[in-house]
Protein backbone atom coordinates (compact mmCIF):
# COMPACT_ATOMS: atom_id res chain seq x y z
CA UNK A 1 0.00 0.00 0.00
CA UNK A 2 0.93 3.64 -0.28
CA UNK A 3 2.67 5.32 2.61
CA UNK A 4 0.56 8.46 2.29
CA UNK A 5 1.93 11.60 3.95
CA UNK A 6 -0.40 13.69 6.11
CA UNK A 7 -2.32 16.47 4.34
CA UNK A 8 -1.32 20.12 4.51
CA UNK A 9 -3.96 22.87 4.55
CA UNK A 10 -3.65 26.15 2.67
CA UNK A 11 -5.71 29.08 1.45
CA UNK A 12 -4.89 30.39 -2.00
CA UNK A 13 -6.32 32.61 -4.71
CA UNK A 14 -6.39 30.78 -8.04
CA UNK A 15 -4.36 32.80 -10.54
CA UNK A 16 -4.13 30.27 -13.38
CA UNK A 17 -5.74 26.98 -14.41
CA UNK A 18 -4.28 24.94 -17.24
CA UNK A 19 -6.45 23.82 -20.11
CA UNK A 20 -8.10 20.48 -19.62
CA UNK A 21 -6.61 17.84 -21.88
CA UNK A 22 -8.42 16.24 -24.79
CA UNK A 23 -10.06 13.11 -23.49
CA UNK A 24 -8.62 9.83 -24.74
CA UNK A 25 -10.60 6.55 -24.75
CA UNK A 26 -9.61 4.33 -21.84
CA UNK A 27 -8.25 7.17 -19.69
CA UNK A 28 -9.92 7.17 -16.28
CA UNK A 29 -8.45 10.35 -14.85
CA UNK A 30 -5.64 12.80 -15.42
CA UNK A 31 -4.04 15.71 -13.59
CA UNK A 32 -4.68 19.41 -14.19
CA UNK A 33 -2.25 22.08 -13.04
CA UNK A 34 -3.36 25.27 -11.34
CA UNK A 35 -1.42 28.09 -9.70
CA UNK A 36 -2.43 29.50 -6.34
CA UNK A 37 -1.25 32.73 -4.71
CA UNK A 38 -0.79 32.51 -0.95
CA UNK A 39 -1.41 35.40 1.44
CA UNK A 40 2.28 36.34 1.37
CA UNK A 41 2.16 36.75 -2.44
CA UNK A 42 4.04 33.55 -3.28
CA UNK A 43 2.58 31.67 -6.26
CA UNK A 44 2.74 27.89 -6.07
CA UNK A 45 1.74 25.11 -8.48
CA UNK A 46 -0.77 22.43 -7.48
CA UNK A 47 -2.17 19.42 -9.33
CA UNK A 48 -5.74 18.19 -9.01
CA UNK A 49 -6.96 14.89 -10.40
CA UNK A 50 -9.63 15.43 -13.03
CA UNK A 51 -12.23 13.47 -14.95
CA UNK A 52 -14.27 15.12 -17.72
CA UNK A 53 -17.18 16.15 -15.47
CA UNK A 54 -15.25 17.09 -12.30
CA UNK A 55 -15.20 20.70 -11.12
CA UNK A 56 -11.88 22.54 -11.08
CA UNK A 57 -10.89 25.52 -8.92
CA UNK A 58 -12.27 28.58 -10.78
CA UNK A 59 -9.87 31.31 -11.88
CA UNK A 60 -9.87 34.20 -9.40
CA UNK A 61 -11.60 32.25 -6.64
CA UNK A 62 -10.36 31.97 -3.06
CA UNK A 63 -9.85 28.29 -2.18
CA UNK A 64 -9.23 26.36 0.99
CA UNK A 65 -7.44 23.20 0.02
CA UNK A 66 -5.65 20.21 1.43
CA UNK A 67 -2.76 18.71 -0.45
CA UNK A 68 0.07 16.19 -0.25
CA UNK A 69 3.37 15.69 -1.98
CA UNK A 70 2.82 13.40 -4.98
CA UNK A 71 4.00 9.87 -4.50
CA UNK A 72 5.97 8.06 -7.22
CA UNK A 73 3.29 5.35 -7.20
CA UNK A 74 0.68 7.97 -8.14
CA UNK A 75 2.54 9.48 -11.03
CA UNK A 76 4.50 6.64 -12.63
CA UNK A 77 6.48 7.81 -15.67
CA UNK A 78 5.41 11.43 -15.05
CA UNK A 79 7.40 11.52 -11.79
CA UNK A 80 10.15 14.05 -12.61
CA UNK A 81 7.90 17.09 -13.30
CA UNK A 82 5.08 15.88 -11.06
CA UNK A 83 7.01 15.57 -7.84
CA UNK A 84 7.75 19.30 -7.93
CA UNK A 85 4.10 20.17 -7.18
CA UNK A 86 1.72 18.71 -4.60
CA UNK A 87 -1.50 16.88 -5.45
CA UNK A 88 -4.72 18.32 -4.00
CA UNK A 89 -6.87 16.01 -1.85
CA UNK A 90 -9.81 18.39 -1.69
CA UNK A 91 -10.82 21.99 -2.11
CA UNK A 92 -13.61 24.45 -1.38
CA UNK A 93 -13.64 27.66 -3.40
CA UNK A 94 -15.72 30.82 -3.39
CA UNK A 95 -15.45 34.29 -4.87
CA UNK A 96 -14.59 35.41 -8.41
CA UNK A 97 -15.94 33.26 -11.18
CA UNK A 98 -18.79 32.07 -8.96
CA UNK A 99 -22.15 33.56 -8.04
CA UNK A 100 -22.06 35.39 -4.70
CA UNK A 101 -23.67 32.52 -2.79
CA UNK A 102 -22.06 29.64 -4.69
CA UNK A 103 -19.08 27.56 -3.78
CA UNK A 104 -17.25 24.81 -5.62
CA UNK A 105 -15.95 21.96 -3.54
CA UNK A 106 -14.53 18.54 -4.09
CA UNK A 107 -13.09 15.89 -1.85
CA UNK A 108 -10.68 13.44 -3.43
CA UNK A 109 -9.51 10.19 -1.93
CA UNK A 110 -5.72 10.14 -1.50
CA UNK A 111 -3.85 7.79 -3.79
CA UNK A 112 -6.41 7.92 -6.60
Amino acid sequence: MFDIPPPVAAEVTVVSVSETPAWEPGVKTTLVLFLGRRGDGAVEPFYVSWFASDPLPPLGSRCRLTYRKALPEQVGNRAPPMLKAPVVDGFQCDGAGLDAEDTVSRSLAPGK
